[in-house]
């Protein structure tokens, strides 16, 4: 294909530039006279331009590819659209230079983009990534580093790369292989598949006279020209080869039928139809093995530089421009017009007809649409356009009770203000306003007169705004009214009963139908369907009507009702089996406007007035068009910003996905992206809605979720709900089952350990308890043994005998105090420290009496009173005072002397010591070695010290040291003790 590229490249090209120059000159020449007869009927488009986010307006091709999506070169990179955003690629997406011309799709599905600077490169569809073809070095070789000149590439299914120049044609193998095409003293056109290369011998020269086609198969075919041939281009659909030289355009097998398209740009296949594409427009030709280039099936975009056309996998059609963008239609045969005088013009009020002629009305008046007539310039918030037998009834717009003027005109009559019009069988023609008009033909003198009544007397009855008029098959009139339906009669007006709110419903059209009686438009009801004064029925939006607020119906002559509405239009027929069939279209099917004031049929097909004109659906157009389903799908998914590889169906996402979001693309592009889709993750879910094509899960649960969708297609109906895809959200390790059970099994392990540590502790504590029991008991036998009884008992016998009354009295009342003492404290674990100090001064007075003073003692407390509420184990430290007196004053008649010091409390303990002036500890230890010697009170009180240490988790310390004098002599004995103290809070 040749079309014209980059204004840079014309820069550098001066051949180029001379045929710019031709071509400017054939435009001003071209017949203008084809334009003006087709220039005001065109497709509606979408236009994709720089403001859509498209790179640049100077764009060359269009492609779609087998996923879909469609792509377009431009000359700042390739652009793909997914149905909801454009991505762009450039020389930062690995494209060795961003002016793209053309793309050819491979055997693999991968995409070859041929660009300004000879090179190619490819998009690679599974690593979603551009790649510059490996070669490149060899075409620009080949090319001899010029590339301002035109050239054309293939690739085949064996991975050969076809390449042309203006200097040689060659092929590169896959492994790099470089074969040169013997150049012949033409130049010479080689086809390869669908492609053509060229060859010549020399550079560009407009001296050239002769081409040299070899096809794929078949012979030969020379074509001269002794004027020379400047451009050329060749392209085949089927068996049908086409050739365009210096804009000239003829089949190979019919060089005969020339025809000159100025400002050529290409050619193309388009869903095997023939399209030339020029800087004046697009020209289809449906049938190419029959193709007359004087008469084409349809001209599109006039005016516009188009470059490039394809049709899609939905029957949409896109073009290229080289300044304009890209435009897409999503059908050719659905034309619009738009008077264009001014902005209001296209406001159509109302369509009617008489046979081929079709009139229309405005805010400024009444028109023939066919050949531009004004029949009457009024102005009016609805001018209205009624049908009496062969003639136009249009309103002046003058109220009835001002004016009687009936005035006839070459196309029908001139009447008083209406808004609402019907005719009966009888020939009578009504009208309707504020008040219901009868008008009748009567013959005086051989001439035809028109003759108006009231319906009704104003008098007797409100005055009610009519918005509709129709006549039953029984001759009945009934008018549709803001409050209401209502039966005019005999002069006498009745509303007509309807169940329900559908009572006082605003009627805004009505119409009879031959089958299905009166029909009713109503404003929020849908259509009401009454016959023989009773009601039927009714047609809503929960039967596939776009809308429920309609604003006027047609009924054609086969019996399918059109409906009007805000919405777009709808066809409901009537199928053999009695049930209905309701086929919608909206602006995004073709109509110049979804906003439907009025609809007229005749043989040529639907006139539909709208807000933006008129829109012509041809009499051929297939309503029964199927939507294609499942149109949205998966394009992209990312988590917590990041791009997932190679996403599949029943993914798993771990527990740090926080954020999941969807990219969807769809093939839908008549849509526009301007209909609403619906989604789910769950089927519990409510259903969400979604314009964007973007999907976003946030903080998602730990479970497996269905991605379910649905969506509203162009033609307003709601596809069925699909599953889009699978996933799952894993927990994390912690919420796993087998976590769970790992967890309740150390739990158990735990518990059964601590128990069983719990259950030796407390079998070790009662042990404690039981041993310290019976050390108490034990000290207590030792602090009360018979010995001492007996003692005690002998000391009082003694103080008797000698008359020593009042001494046995006090040693008495003494010792009964300390065993009182005693045995109370024997009682509790803990004693204050005031009372073990008590206990020992009492045992101590016993003990000195009973010795008849052979020792003394002394007390010194240096606590203070809360220091002595502390509390100790009781009978730890009379055990040492009874060791100094027993061992300590063995022997000694007198001058014995005890000192016992509590000195301090540091560090939660207490300090005590005991001094003696004895024999000392190493003689005391010395006799303790002897055979007949049994001293229980250290060892009982070693092991208490043992047991309390264990059950208070203390250390229970004290030590015995002997005192000696300056020559070495033993002079008594130290004992210091250490006790643990505590607080009853």
């Amino acid at each position: 294909m040749n079309s014209l590229k980059t204004p840079h490249f014309f820069k550098k090209n001066f051949f180029l530039f001379n045929r710019i120059c031709l071509l400017v000159f054939m435009l001003l020449a071209f017949d203008h006279d084809l334009i003006a007869q087709n220039k005001r009927w065109e497709p509606s488009y979408m236009n994709i331009s720089v403001n859509d986010g498209l790179p640049s307006s100077e764009t060359y091709y269009v492609h779609q590819d087998r996923s879909g999506f469609i792509w377009f070169c431009t000359d700042h990179g390739v652009v793909r659209y997914d149905g909801f955003r454009l991505h762009v690629y450039n020389k930062s997406s690995g494209l060795p230079d961003e002016v793209v011309f053309k793309i050819q799709e491979d055997y693999k599905g991968r995409l070859w983009f041929y660009l300004y600077n000879g090179k190619i490169a490819y998009y690679d569809p599974q690593k979603k990534k551009i790649l510059p073809y490996k070669y490149n070095h060899l075409l620009v070789k080949m090319n001899h580093g010029d590339f301002n000149h035109r050239k054309s590439f293939a690739v085949d299914k064996d991975d050969n790369v076809y390449y042309s120049g203006i200097y040689q044609t060659g092929r590169i193998d896959k492994n790099g292989r470089f074969f040169i095409y013997r150049p012949i003293e033409v130049r010479e056109l080689i086809e390869v598949g669908a492609s053509w290369l060229v060859n010549c011998t020399h550079g560009p020269s407009t001296g050239l006279k002769e081409l040299c086609i070899i096809p794929e198969k078949g012979k030969k075919i020379h074509y001269k020209n002794e004027q020379g041939i400047v451009q050329f281009d060749m392209f085949r659909i089927g068996q049908n080869r086409f050739i365009c030289i210096d804009n000239m355009v003829f089949r190979t097998d019919d060089s005969s039928n020339k025809v000159l398209f100025n400002g050529y740009t290409g050619m193309y296949n388009v869903g095997g139809e023939f399209w030339i594409t020029t800087l004046t427009g697009a020209y289809r030709f449906k049938n190419p093995g029959k193709t007359d280039f004087t008469k084409p099936d349809g001209i599109y975009l006039k005016d516009q530089k188009v470059t490039g056309v394809i049709k899609d996998s939905e029957g949409g059609y896109w073009f290229s421009t080289l300044d304009k963008g890209i435009y897409y239609t999503s059908c050719l045969d659905i034309v619009n017009w738009d008077p264009e005088e001014t902005e209001n013009y296209g406001v159509i009020h109302d369509i009617n007809g008489i046979g081929n002629q079709v009139y229309y009305s405005s805010a400024f008046g009444y028109f023939n649409l066919k050949t531009g007539e004004e029949l009457l310039k009024t102005s009016g918030s609805k001018n209205t356009i009624g049908v009496w037998k062969d003639k136009l009834v249009i309103s002046n717009n003058i109220p009835y009770f001002l004016s009687n003027s009936l005035t006839k005109r070459d196309w029908g009559y001139e009447i008083c203000q209406f808004q609402a019009w019907s005719n009966d069988r009888e020939g009578n023609f009504y009208t309707a306003y504020v008040m219901p008009l009868k008008f009748q033909r009567e013959k005086e003198f051989q001439e035809e007169l028109l003759t108006r009544t009231q319906v009704y007397n104003a008098k007797k009855y409100a005055a009610h705004h009519f918005k509709s008029l129709a006549v039953d098959e029984n001759g009945e009139l009934y008018a549709g009214t803001l409050i209401g339906l209502f039966r005019i009669k005999k002069g006498n007006v009745k509303r007509c009963r309807l169940p329900g709110d559908l009572d006082r419903v605003r009627i805004t059209d009505l119409k009879f139908h031959p089958k299905w009686g009166l029909v009713a438009a109503t404003r929020g009801k849908g259509i009401i369907l009454l016959k023989n004064e009773k009601f039927v029925g009714k047609i809503g939006v929960e039967d596939g009507l776009l809308s429920n607020q309609l604003n006027a119906i047609y009924i054609d002559k086969k019996g399918a009702i059109y409906v009007a509405s805000n919405e777009g239009i709808s066809k409901i027929v009537q199928l053999p089996n009695h049930q209905i069939r309701i086929f919608n279209l909206t602006e995004l099917n073709g109509l110049a406007s979804s906003e439907i004031s009025a609809i007229y049929c005749n043989k040529n097909g639907v006139y539909v007035g709208t807000r933006k004109g008129i829109t012509l659906i041809p009499s051929s157009y297939n309503w029964t068009k199927n939507s294609h389903e499942k149109q949205i799908d998966i394009q992209t998914v990312f988590t917590n910003g990041k791009k997932v590889e190679h996403f599949k169906s029943g993914i798993e996402f771990n527990s740090s996905h926080k954020i999941i979001r969807f990219l969807l693309k769809t093939t839908n592009y008549k849509s526009q992206h301007r209909q609403p889709y619906r989604y789910r993750f769950r089927k519990t879910d409510p259903w969400s809605i979604g314009f964007n094509g973007e999907l976003i899960m946030i903080n998602p649960a730990f479970e497996a979720y269905d991605l379910e969708i649905e969506y509203q297609n162009e033609y307003g109906s709601w596809s069925k709900p699909y599953i889009l895809t699978r996933f799952s959200v894993l927990p994390p390790f912690y919420f796993t089952w087998w976590f769970t059970i790992l967890i309740v099994l150390i739990v158990l392990v735990i518990s059964f350990l601590v128990f069983r540590y719990r259950l030796k502790v407390i079998r070790r504590q009662d042990e404690i308890q039981r041993n310290m029991e019976i050390l108490e008991q034990k000290a207590l036998l030792a602090q009360m043994n018979p010995h001492f009884i007996f003692n005690a008992l002998n000391s009082i016998q003694s103080f008797l005998l000698y008359n020593e009354n009042e001494l046995a009295e006090r040693y008495l009342l003494k010792l009964s105090k300390l065993i009182r003492l005693t045995l109370t404290n024997s009682r509790e674990t803990e004693i204050s420290i005031q009372k073990e100090i008590e206990s020992l001064e009492m045992y101590l007075g016993l003990e000195q009496m009973r010795f008849k003073n052979r020792f003394d003692f002394r007390l010194e407390i240096s606590l203070s009173k809360e220091e002595l509420n502390k509390f100790v184990p009781p009978m730890l430290i009379q055990p040492f005072a009874e060791n100094a007196i027993i061992h300590g004053f063995k022997g000694l008649e007198q001058g014995g002397m005890i000192n016992l010091n509590f000195k301090k409390v540091e560090n939660n303990r207490l300090i005590v010591e005991i001094i003696d002036n004895g024999v000392g500890y190493a003689k005391n230890k010395a006799d303790a070695q002897k055979p007949d010697h049994k001293s229980y009170a250290t060892k009982i009180t070693s092991e208490r010290l043992k047991l309390f240490k264990e059950r208070y988790q203390a250390e229970f310390d004290f030590s015995i040291e002997s005192l000696e004098d300056a020559d070495g002599n033993l002079r008594g004995t130290q004992v210091l003790i250490s006790i643990p103290i505590f607080s009853r809070d």
